[in-house]
């Protein structure tokens, strides 16, 4: 009986542990698993390793880094505060001082310089900063396909000071601007998202929670650039004012806009340890119970 006993004990033992093992390792990518189950049009995890200079996107796209101004492998959220990230999870830093650099634009293999999402229906723009300062005004630029040159327009998600913003133009010319004042805090991740529905409302959302939003005067639908998008500034030309200054990681666009529901399991996927799963708990049961009969 004893040998029975500790067998089975041994078996429940290894169980346990190798279940805890698998939620373990699946809860450690529970962010992107969240992003990836709601379709994202383009999706960047910033995950490079220093030398790459690109990073491949989920629709095959990948992000064409400047030579200079910014640096790969910054450490991205992660550790008990964001459960939902590998331990490893990296970031890309842009130093926000050079025009002309400090940049990723969106491209692919075949035409890198001049690739635009032609999205002009709903839109979601995603992604995790850390601000480097929030001190500083200046329209510092975090996802973007808005070209003041020949009033090309579209959106522009951005820092300026310790506010953050998020535009969108229906003509290429004008625009909607929601501002929240007092947002930002330097040297933290944030999750920002900002969201375009046609013809009812912008909304622009940080942790999870809505903090502006606007119903008035809502275009039918976004200009349609033929410029590029970028990921830390606003376009290659413009003036190093608009270059972000700090972290970006999993920075992801969608043709669709998400429901308040779906960014806020986005955030809770990052930053809250779930229950147990049931096998667990049922091995855990199995565990206390052999003890007791002992």
């Amino acid at each position: 009986m004893k040998l029975t006993h500790h067998w089975s004990l041994t078996v429940l033992v290894a169980a346990f542990v190798g279940c805890f093992a698998l939620t373990a390792t699946a809860w450690a990518d529970a962010y992107s698993t969240a992003v990836l189950a709601d379709n994202p049009f383009g999706y960047w995890r910033m995950q490079e390793t220093e030398g790459d200079g690109v990073n491949s996107g989920s629709d095959a796209t990948t992000l064409q880094h400047s030579a200079d101004g910014i640096t790969l492998d910054f450490a991205g959220p992660s550790g008990d505060l964001f459960p939902g990230f590998d331990s490893n999870n990296n970031s890309t830093y842009y130093s926000g001082n050079t025009a002309g650099n400090g940049f990723s634009r969106i491209g692919d293999e075949t035409k890198p310089a001049d690739y635009a999402y032609d999205m002009t229906g709903a839109l979601t723009v995603e992604t995790w900063i850390k601000a480097a300062d929030v001190s500083t005004t200046g329209n510092r630029v975090i996802m973007a396909d808005f070209h003041n040159t020949n009033n090309h327009r579209a959106f522009m998600l951005y820092q300026n000071g310790s506010s953050l913003r998020f535009s969108v133009s229906g003509d290429g010319a004008t625009a909607i601007t929601l501002n929240k004042s007092g947002a930002l805090t330097a040297d933290t991740w944030l999750h920002v998202v900002g969201v375009f529905r046609p013809s009812e409302a912008i909304e622009l959302y940080l942790n999870g929670e809505l903090i502006s939003s606007n119903t008035s005067d809502i275009p039918a639908s976004l200009f349609n650039s033929k410029y590029s998008s970028y990921v830390g500034a606003q376009w290659t030309s413009y003036n190093s004012g608009s270059w972000f200054q700090g972290g970006i990681d999993e920075a992801a666009i969608y043709d669709t806009a998400l429901s308040a529901e779906q960014i806020k399991n986005h955030y809770d996927a990052a930053t809250v340890v779930p229950e147990p799963g049931s096998l667990t708990l049922i091995t855990l049961g199995g565990l206390l119970f052999a003890r007791r009969r002992r």
